[in-house]
């Protein structure tokens, strides 16, 4: 589903964010190496993952609108079809042109 896919890239940056080297290191060594952990389970974490996914639902949702929107010209994705399939029969006279 797309919208597990998109919640997925908040574990992916939380996982990307591991390790990484405190940016003041290449001015001045320090003790501490890299910047602090981010657990998946931190409470920042869990409340942006909370309002990501509800933004994207409401995103989702307007979508789906949109599609129902457009499904009664769905037909029109057709017709290059259905032209060339008419062309194809010969010969025809101009009634049926």
């Amino acid at each position: 589903m797309v919208l597990d896919q998109l919640v997925s890239i908040i574990g992916m940056i939380v996982n990307q964010s591991q390790n990484l080297p405190r940016p003041e290191n290449t001015i001045a060594r320090s003790d501490k190496m890299h910047l602090w952990p981010v657990e998946k389970d931190d409470d920042l974490v869990n409340i942006s993952t909370d309002k990501i996914t509800a933004t994207l639902e409401e995103n989702l949702e307007v979508v789906n609108n949109a599609l129902d929107v457009y499904k009664e010209f769905l037909f029109i994705l057709k017709e290059e079809e259905r032209i060339e399939g008419f062309l194809k029969k010969q010969p025809f006279d101009r009634d049926q042109f």
